[in-house]
């Protein structure tokens, strides 16, 4: 284990700074990738931004989150809705291979939680369709604004723009309805522009530009 000296600490400013090129290096793969067009590649964005934001609140902290890792023991201030951020985005890229290749699957835990867990394996949860997550998806987004909606100057604005997401939310799940091209590019981007799940109120140009097109196919 690497241990740590005063040559290695970072000095507030020093931090910002790494912040930002962290989040510009981010912002490129996503612009790169969504032009690859394949959707688990994208994915890596979003563990690249949730990892941006843990490091930000470690900073805010007074934490130096440049030397948090394995090999220092250091830990990043996680909480269980990152932990739960992290596994879906996990599961969409490698879920379906692990979940269907046991040795795989032990090798990957033995090897992440450095042999101290196994698993145990647990009565198959029903499938979620894709609508259930899309619809999970958006109406977090609302929450997000409702909550913000309380401190900001122009609350109205924002009360405003969380019923126009939820407009976006099927009505009844029996209805199953198709998902349009321009509300499943929205909730694409929404999982990995960190901006537009963190500041549902100060949405990219880029969020909002697909938001105001899913709201036109909400019929």
């Amino acid at each position: 284990m690497h241990k740590l000296t005063d040559d290695d600490a970072h000095t507030p400013a020093e931090r910002e700074e790494l912040l930002a090129k962290m989040s510009a290096v981010s912002h490129a793969f996503y612009a790169q990738a969504t032009r690859a067009g394949v959707h688990a590649f994208i994915e890596f964005c979003g563990l690249m931004n949730e990892f941006i934001q843990v490091c930000h609140r470690a900073h805010q902290a007074g934490l130096d989150f440049t030397m948090a890792n394995t090999h220092t023991g250091i830990e990043l201030p996680f909480e269980v809705y990152n932990a739960e951020y992290l596994a879906e985005k996990l599961n969409c890229i490698y879920g379906p291979a692990l979940i269907s290749n046991e040795k795989a699957r032990e090798a990957f835990i033995a090897t992440m939680f450095e042999g101290r867990f196994k698993l145990a394996p647990t009565p198959a949860a029903p499938a979620r369709s894709y609508e259930d997550g899309v619809r999970d998806g958006l109406e977090r987004a609302a929450e997000m604004v409702d909550d913000c909606a309380d401190d900001a100057e122009d609350g109205v604005s924002l009360v405003g723009l969380a019923s126009a997401i939820r407009e976006l939310v099927p009505v009844a799940a029996e209805e199953q309805p198709t998902t349009p091209p321009a509300r499943d590019a929205f909730h694409r981007h929404l999982d990995a522009c960190s901006r537009c799940r963190e500041q549902p109120f100060n949405l990219c140009l880029a969020g909002l530009t697909l938001l105001k097109a899913a709201a036109q196919h909400t019929d």
